[in-house]
């Protein structure tokens, strides 16, 4: 149990004011060149995707035409390809 005099004689610890406060920076485990290399990668991912499938999607009469194959085998491939860059 505290007593009255403990508190009393407790130190009082001064308030913080916004400008005396220490602000720690947040921790990372990561340095700053592999944040800019993760940062890079994905950057490149998210550009490459929308990218690839426009080329490939006006090719793929031309695919059916040279493979000779069908356009539904072709689509098949189409399908595999969203499915691999989703992932």
């Amino acid at each position: 149990m505290v007593t009255t005099k403990e508190i009393e004689a407790a130190p009082e610890r001064p308030e913080e004011d916004s400008e005396t406060a220490i602000v720690e920076p947040p921790y990372s485990s990561s340095g700053k060149g592999a944040k800019i290399f993760i940062v890079a990668c994905v950057s490149a991912a998210a550009f490459f995707s929308p990218v690839s499938s426009n080329i490939y999607f006006p090719a793929l009469n031309v695919l059916a035409a040279e493979l000779n194959v069908s356009n539904t085998l072709i689509n098949l491939t189409l399908t595999s390809f969203l499915v691999g860059s989703v992932r």
